[in-house]
């Protein structure tokens, strides 16, 4: 049994993000199962401006569990060496072996705490829940990516993880063929992304309803669905 730390930047005002809810239900239903379920200890640490609020807003939502840790943002002029010691001593006490990155949305944090993990020699991992990575690195010359070429690749010249937990299918193949990984990781691609099937039942009457949940920006296309309707119905 491996003792694992789950890791993660949750800035109380902007907690809205599908992952601000995707990974404390996991990590729930995980510290839920019975012992002889469990393949290893994990511990969730979230680094946070606010720990009462994100305590209050997950306790709302009934995704609280035992076993969540906080590193508190600093504003002092000791601000990272506060912050590191705080994780440090989370790692120290946990006897954490490897470092799970959940996600990458506030790079300098995360970056942070990446250098606590590599100063203790821990193993590290990485979940990709975007999309666009492979698509930016295979279009060198496309300025619409410039962005995540910079921030994906700033990450990983950073830090060679060990492992990559993917939502994607094709980052295998992505992994092996390109040059910005030095040390290949292990890569494993996720069946099913994970959601709380127990908020929601079946309906008794099916309705023709076309339901599109996702953030209303460019790159998520919104417009293809309305447009999809335009045509089935002229097809029709």
């Amino acid at each position: 049994m491996k003792n694992i730390a789950l890791f993660q930047t949750i800035l109380a005002n902007k907690r809205k993000r599908g992952p601000h809810f995707f990974y404390p239900m996991f990590f729930r239903d995980y510290q839920n199962q019975e012992i002889s379920e469990k393949q290893n200890k994990i511990i969730y640490v979230i680094k946070t401006d606010d720990p009462d609020q994100v305590t209050q807003d997950l306790k709302d939502l009934g995704y609280w569990s035992e076993g969540i840790q906080f590193v508190k943002t600093r504003n002092s002029r000791f601000k990272n060496w506060r912050e590191k010691k705080d994780l440090k001593t989370i790692l120290k006490k946990n006897k954490i072996s490897l470092f799970h990155l959940l996600t990458f949305a506030n790079p300098a944090e995360e970056l942070s705490m990446l250098d606590v993990a590599k100063s203790m020699n821990l193993r590290t991992a990485f979940t990709v829940t975007y999309n666009g990575i492979p698509t930016a690195f295979g279009n060198l010359e496309n300025p619409r990516f410039e962005h995540d070429r910079k921030k994906y690749g700033t990450l990983f010249n950073h830090v060679q993880f060990d492992g990559i937990l993917s939502w994607y299918a094709d980052w295998p193949e992505f992994v092996s063929s390109s040059n910005l990984f030095h040390k290949k990781p292990e890569v494993y691609v996720i069946e099913s992304r994970y959601c709380d099937s127990t908020r929601f039942q079946p309906s008794e009457n099916k309705q023709p309803w076309i339901v599109f949940a996702s953030a209303l920006t460019p790159y998520k296309h919104p417009m293809m669905f309305a447009q999809a309707m335009v045509l089935l119905k002229e097809w029709n």
